[in-house]
């Protein structure tokens, strides 16, 4: 997660996500500068139950990401996301324009 640059190359200058913990809608911008900031420490990120489709330019996925690591105050994280994921393809390549997360329990 500490790749910023990959966002900032892979996300659309329209990107939205909507905060899984908050449900605030964020911005491309706000995005990558939370991943520039961030001090936990992800160990895994691991994804599952993947689903996808496509029509024309527009692509989804869906499906389920577990995310370990530690915090900002080194406590450790354990959560399972469901999540969609909206592709749309520009100048040749598919780039996330949009994406949504909810805790699972």
């Amino acid at each position: 997660m500490k790749d910023a640059g990959w966002f900032e190359r892979n996300l659309t200058n329209d990107y939205t996500w909507v905060n899984a913990q908050t449900g605030a809608l964020q911005t491309r911008d706000d995005w990558i500068t939370a991943v520039k900031n961030s001090t936990s420490t992800l160990e895994s990120v691991e994804s599952s139950d993947l689903k996808s489709r496509v029509e024309n330019d527009l692509g989804l996925l869906t499906g389920v990401v577990h995310v370990k690591g530690r915090d900002a105050q080194s406590q450790p994280i354990n959560y399972n996301l469901r999540f969609t994921m909206t592709f749309v393809k520009r100048d040749g390549r598919w780039l996330v324009s949009a994406a949504h997360a909810t805790k699972v329990q």
